[in-house]
């Protein structure tokens, strides 16, 4: 009777608050993408089924170029004025992206600070490329204005990609991956920035 619907409605409204719990602790309160935290677990799935379906997986490390002059020189408040901004026109890259790679399974997160990560299941290099490159494109003609002060907005590119290994070679850890792709994105700022750059173990042999 009214005991059984009163459990009921507890049980319910418990089921929803922890999956409410659930989704604010994997995401990150500034830019509403998946966090670090939601990002390792994501990232680790992600390469056990490439793995064992002998798929293809891109990791590409992004960080804005000039976010530190504008946090200095505005504050905190401006910061993370831009920091949702870029989030957001991520998003908006990847869902076009996803448009002409339908088969492709994408994941955005903010790890720290200014820099992101995403994750790419199904994508051949020539494609992840095709990424790097709409995603810096995307702010190529961005001006961020605060205080009606204009800073133009651009970011580095870190592209590595994620193979079965051959018979033989060493499997990579998603941690090791990572790295790789933040060296991408290290020498990508030290050309110039505001470009993507592949990743490869001899840095003069990184595609730039």
């Amino acid at each position: 009777g009214r005991l059984t619907v009163n459990m009921k409605t507890l049980h319910d409204r418990n089921t929803e608050a922890l999956q409410r719990i659930r989704e604010i602790s994997w995401e990150d309160s500034l830019t509403q993408v998946s966090n670090r935290a939601h990002f390792g677990v994501l990232a680790n799935a992600m390469y056990e089924q490439c793995m064992r379906k002998h798929k293809r997986l891109a990791l590409l490390f992004l960080d804005l170029d000039n976010f530190k002059q504008v946090n200095d020189q505005h504050g905190h408040d401006a910061g993370d004025a831009l920091l949702r901004i870029f989030a957001q026109r991520a998003r908006g890259v990847l869902e076009r992206h996803r448009t002409d790679y339908p088969q492709t399974e994408t994941a955005l997160a903010r790890l720290s600070g200014d820099e992101f990560a995403v994750l790419c299941r199904g994508l051949r290099e020539a494609a992840a490329w095709d990424l790097g490159c709409r995603i810096t494109a995307g702010l190529s003609g961005m001006r961020f204005v605060w205080q009606g002060l204009p800073h133009a907005i651009t970011a580095s590119v870190g592209i590595a990609m994620i193979t079965p290994p051959r018979p033989g070679e060493p499997e990579l850890s998603v941690f090791q991956i990572l790295n790789e792709a933040d060296t991408a994105c290290l020498h990508a700022k030290s050309i110039g920035g505001a470009r993507p750059v592949i990743y490869r173990p001899d840095a003069d042999e990184m595609v730039a």
